[in-house]
């Protein structure tokens, strides 16, 4: 005080630089503050602001080098005696800051300015002795200023039908993971397939932080009472069993943001209270999320969405019910019993974020709500069985790559590779990841043998004959035994594989039935199989066309090849010999594509040249593409370089390059390529006992990778030696279960190995052709 007292008066008023971060200075709040007196009309009128505490302006309190301000909603006199901001000016005074109290002014709403106004002060109507030295002291005269209500979110749990919602609910969707069980329900029967309609245009929900949003157009009555309903799809991220609390927070807080932002482009700026249901998300798909886990994770998302979009717009537009929604009586009672220790779990984060926590401790019964002695789950789920080499991190094996994705820096033109890549070592581990809903099973078998699976598959990929025992041996070395029974009960698997396991043929394996029931057939032929690949990376903005476009190539010229793709061992070797089947299957094909109503561009026939081809393939932009050829993996060129893909005439070839060149990538591609032997000097070859091998499964692994990665949506390649007919009869079905029946793409490659299975059983083309991508991908609307 001697210190401010000996100052200049003129001066600005300012504390000592060293003082700045001792001195905090806390405003009270007031609706209005004295600032001055102004002449209107020969009148005078009092000047007032809403910036101050009742006797001081905001603006003259401020002095120089102070190191923070607060702001406590009580008039001036009022400050020291609000008891409820006790705790805050004592943490203040001990630690220098507090979250209890606001480093802001109070927010101006829209986009008005806080201007001084002018005002009749009128008469004193101070009624008592108290209330007069209030006032004088800058206090209430009565009673001060009420602190502002906090503000709620009031949760609780329903037991009811989702088709009887009438407010937006919260979904989850993982990354390549079809459109089922809830889901598809409320896309069926709420939102009449707008859902589908997105994910089949690539525009859906998968990765964290994404989310897709449908709100159906108000009514006149659902605008008056400012009310929505659709539903909010909020990625999940990759799908491995292992989703968190944390990360479950990150995607529900993400869907929610997203959803207030859509409430401003449907329903205004106004102040506005949103009510929201959600599932109880994560429970079925993740062994890591209990019930308790899915509840705190939807309440910590609304909570820190609602703080972060108030802080960000300045806008009072919020979450302020939410509803959970379980079907099923059983888990619906479970949620509630969590839901009842939320708020004092949730404390903290409540307090801070300035919201009341209501959580409501009875469960409400809907509409539609079943009892239930078991859980039988989810008959539309597809879970995934992860296989990897356990061997990767351990060796740092590099991985096979396609030299033609023209992604890399070592990759070359047209194909074209530099150095001959490295493969991937033998693998003596491999490591089997189930995830199922609510099931999550981890096992490292450890190959005692290592090399015996791969020297088999070589011995046996030339031969078009299905032989149950190579199925039984396939089963009994690449499983472990505690996945065993669980591959013999599945209705349906996405098998996850990486470079190296997907060389592996996982469809070929067969599994005796250990009660002796039922008819013996293979994994692939017993239950819908489709491959992803582990550890993708996908191309950004991928432009694909929904015109009943297709591209058809069948046995084209390969003359020149001998000549550019030189055999050291047979000089004198000729180029490859005509397919006449793959002509035969390619003509078929486009027959069959033309009575779906599609427009084939064809380029069928060994007369059909490398410029003839490449010149129709960016003719126009296609959805789908078929390809019946021969084919090469890592093969040598004359000019040094290795290179992989669909031979043509002149020693040129259809790389993973020139599909990538397509301004608009196709949504599927087939390929049916007779794959080339080749001299192989790896070690892995070695094993064979014979240097000319043949490696379609690397070739189909291989372009399926490099595919995908460049934007195609399914991949259907052949990794073994396939049968003329078997392959007519695989298209055929195939396609028309796609494309005239409608059905996903997982459906439909089941649909197609059945077919060749029911004709002849023998032929191993419906274990030949490998499917990786999407199961639920739809390449035509659902019928109506």
């Amino acid at each position: 005080a001697n210190w401010l007292w000996r100052q200049d008066g003129d001066a600005t008023p300012a504390l000592p630089e060293a003082y700045a971060r001792k001195t905090a200075y806390v405003f009270g709040v007031a609706r209005n503050t004295p600032c001055g007196v102004r002449d209107v009309n020969g009148r005078l009128k009092m000047v007032g602001t809403s910036q101050g505490d009742g006797t001081v302006t905001w603006a003259s309190g401020r002095i120089g080098n102070i190191g923070s301000y607060y702001y406590l909603p009580a008039k001036h006199g009022d400050l020291p005696s609000t008891s409820e901001y006790f705790a805050a000016l004592c943490e203040l005074l001990s630690s220098g800051a507090t979250s209890g109290l606001p480093s802001s002014p109070p927010a101006v709403r829209g986009d008005a300015q806080a201007l001084p106004v002018t005002y009749d002060a009128g008469p004193p109507t101070l009624d008592s002795g108290e209330a007069v030295a209030r006032g004088l002291l800058g206090g209430s005269p009565r009673t001060r200023v009420v602190a502002r209500p906090k503000r709620r979110l009031e949760v609780r749990v329903k037991a009811m039908d989702l088709r009887y919602l009438t407010q937006p609910v919260l979904l989850g969707h993982y990354e390549q993971d079809p459109i089922a069980g809830a889901e598809a329900l409320i896309d069926r029967e709420l939102l009449d397939g707008d859902l589908t309609q997105r994910y089949n245009l690539g525009l859906y929900a998968g990765p964290r932080g994404a989310a897709s949003i449908v709100l159906r157009v108000p009514n006149e009555q659902e605008r008056r009472r400012g009310s929505l309903a659709g539903a909010i799809v909020t990625g999940l991220g990759a799908y491995d069993g292992n989703l968190s609390v944390s990360n479950l927070t990150e995607a529900v807080r993400a869907g929610v943001l997203r959803y207030l932002l859509q409430v401003i482009d449907v329903l205004g700026k106004d102040e506005r209270e949103l009510s929201l249901a959600t599932l109880l998300l994560g429970y079925n798909s993740s062994a890591n999320l209990s019930v308790a886990a899915s509840v705190e994770a939807l309440l910590r998302g609304v909570i820190e969405a609602n703080e972060r979009f108030r802080e960000t717009t300045l806008l009072s537009i919020r979450v302020s019910r939410l509803d959970i929604v379980e079907l099923y009586l059983d888990t619906a009672i479970t949620a509630v019993y969590a839901l009842r220790r939320m708020p004092d779990r949730l404390a903290e984060l409540a307090r801070r974020a300035g919201v009341a926590l209501v959580c409501q401790p009875e469960l409400v019964q809907g509409e539609g709500l079943r009892r239930r002695l078991f859980d039988s789950g989810n008959p539309s789920y597809w879970p995934r069985l992860i296989v990897t080499n356990d061997d990767r991190e351990d060796r740092q094996a590099a991985r096979v790559c396609l030299p033609a994705s023209g992604d890399g820096a070592d990759a070359g033109e047209a194909g074209q590779a530099g150095p001959r890549p490295q493969r991937t070592a033998i693998a003596e581990r491999l490591r089997f990841l189930y995830v199922g809903q609510r099931a999550r099973a981890e096992s490292v078998v450890h190959q005692r043998q290592p090399g015996l699976v791969e020297k088999l598959v070589r011995q046996q990929i030339h031969m078009p004959v299905w032989r149950e025992d190579f199925g039984r041996v396939l089963f009994q070395l690449m499983l472990p035994h505690d996945f065993k029974d669980a591959v013999r009960q599945i209705e349906r698997i996405v098998l996850v594989v990486d470079d190296y396991t997907a060389n592996l043929p996982w469809e070929l394996m067969f599994a005796d039935d250990q009660h002796g029931a039922g008819e013996k057939q293979p994994l692939a032929v017993r239950a819908p199989v489709v491959r992803q690949l582990a550890a993708m990376q996908f191309r950004r903005q991928v432009r694909q066309v929904q015109q009943r476009t297709a591209f058809v190539v069948g046995n084209p010229s390969v003359e020149g090849f001998a000549a550019a793709f030189p055999d050291p061992r047979r000089p004198d070797a000729a180029d490859p010999p005509v397919l006449k089947g793959a002509e035969d299957e390619a003509w078929a094909v486009a027959g069959i594509l033309q009575g779906l109503g599609y427009d084939p561009v064809k380029a069928i026939g060994s007369e059909q040249r490398a410029c003839d081809v490449l010149t129709r393939l960016y003719q126009k932009p296609y959805r789908l593409v078929h390809i019946s050829a021969h084919g090469v993996f890592d093969q040598q060129h004359i000019d040094g370089g290795r290179r992989t893909g669909v031979v043509l005439s002149d020693g040129l070839l259809i790389t993973v390059a020139e599909i990538d060149a397509m301004e608009s990538v196709p949504e599927l591609v087939f390929l049916s390529c007779c794959h080339l032997g080749k001299v192989d000097t790896d070690a892995a070859a070695d094993l064979s006992g014979d240097r000319t091998v043949r490696d379609g499964n690397r070739l189909a692994a291989s372009v399926a990778r490099e595919l995908i990665n460049i934007g195609v949506r399914c991949v259907v390649v052949a990794g073994w030696a396939v049968d003329d007919h078997g392959a007519m009869i695989f298209g055929k079905a195939f396609y028309e279960s796609l494309l005239l029946e409608g059905r996903p793409f997982g459906q439909a490659v089941f649909e197609a190995r059945r077919a060749v299975w029911n004709v002849n059983r023998e032929d191993i083309t419906w274990g030949a052709y490998q499917a990786y991508g999407d199961p639920g991908w739809l390449a035509e609307p659902p019928l109506p």
